[in-house]
């Protein structure tokens, strides 16, 4: 619509879900990023206590159970590559955000074994290898594929509660628009 738009996050997953959505993603950026988590992937191990960790982890099964080994073993490497290079551009946000979207669910391009979409129920059938950056590329592409609309204006994502002070630059603020996840608040354009 070609408003200027502000967001407040204070979930770490909403703040890049967001940031892609209401960013400019490139796909070079993406491209590259995603080259560099390969890299990290081939040339790292999981640690005996990130996997302990994670063997904790229970949904309606433990963790380990959602995923064949080796597909768990790119995941749980993509979260230390993640944690130690956080998103700071809405490419790199985009690809985060994908990475989330692919997790479980019983859609083709999920990573997991069947389970809920939603609710990650413990799974069911057999565990196959379903390689994480295949299906990471793949998302990341076909979001890129979407076409933002010609007047589309880039927002602005602050990691904050929206309780808190804003900052100064977001004034004459012609709307907000609130929801129990997240708020929103639009400028004039």
């Amino acid at each position: 619509m070609g408003v200027s738009t502000f967001s407040f996050e204070i979930s770490p997953t909403a703040l890049h879900i967001s940031r892609a959505k209401l960013g400019l993603p490139v796909r070079q950026e993406c491209t590259r990023l995603l080259e560099k988590l390969e890299s990290f992937l081939t040339s790292h191990r999981p640690t005996v206590g990130e996997q302990e960790a994670a063997r904790h982890i229970r949904f309606n099964g433990l963790l380990p159970d959602y995923f064949d080994p080796r597909t768990y073993r790119e995941i749980l490497l993509a979260r230390k590559y993640f944690l130690k290079n956080p998103p700071l551009s809405a490419s790199g946000s985009l690809v985060l955000a994908s990475l989330l979207h692919i997790l479980h669910g019983n859609r083709p391009y999920a990573l997991s074994r069947r389970s809920h979409p939603i609710t990650p129920f413990a799974p069911t059938g057999p565990a196959e290898y379903r390689p994480l950056l295949e299906h990471l590329r793949k998302k990341v592409s076909r979001s890129l594929e979407v076409d933002k609309p010609d007047r589309f204006a880039e927002g602005k994502v602050f990691h904050q509660d929206a309780t808190a002070w804003w900052p100064q630059k977001i004034d004459q603020l012609d709307a907000i628009i609130t929801s129990r996840h997240s708020s929103l608040v639009h400028a004039s354009t």
